[in-house]
């Protein structure tokens, strides 16, 4: 079930430089990073996502409300 028995593949782009550098890095703004990042991810988890959304899902009024993307 899982993946369609493969047919499905999730590919991870190269992580920039400068982000691998923040987590792997020794130097004080490096630390800072890894000690907050979980709040930056927090923040900025929106910024970038886009969707449109299918206007008959949201009119149901039987069952559970879906929102597709």
């Amino acid at each position: 079930f899982c993946c369609s028995q493969g047919e499905i593949s999730i590919v991870a782009p190269p992580m920039p430089y400068a982000l691998k550098h923040l987590f792997i890095g020794i130097d004080e703004e490096c630390e800072h990073f890894r000690k907050l990042a979980r709040t930056y991810n927090n923040n900025l988890s929106f910024t970038s996502f886009a969707a449109k959304y299918d206007p008959k899902l949201t009119r149901n009024a039987r069952g559970v409300y879906t929102f597709r993307v």
